[in-house]
């Protein structure tokens, strides 16, 4: 889901959630963070503090899920196309 980041490596392989900044860290040479983030009782609470933020970041920050923006556009959308038009019909993209 998107509940969490996800990545793609150059070979392919799928990484998510805090692995993700691991490897970012490192390869833009914040090699500290990425060694602070594995340390044995810290890598597993930043990984936890990181599930638990991404869980809850946009009930904390006042955003909607985007999976229901898009139902919420796709339902406005579907709701425009079935009214009928006496001349000319005309979705206005920009006020969805």
């Amino acid at each position: 889901g998107m509940r969490h980041i996800h990545a793609v490596t150059r070979d392919g392989e799928v990484v998510t959630g805090v692995e993700v900044f691991r490897r970012v860290y490192a390869a833009i040479g914040m090699e500290w963070v990425y060694n602070l983030t594995k340390m044995p009782f810290m890598g597993g609470t930043f990984d936890w503090l990181y599930d638990v933020w991404a869980e809850h970041r946009l009930h904390l920050t006042g955003r909607e899920d985007v999976i229901e923006k898009v139902r919420q556009h796709q339902q406005k959308i579907q709701e425009l196309s079935n009214q009928e038009c006496e001349v000319e019909c005309e979705i206005d993209w920009d006020n969805l």
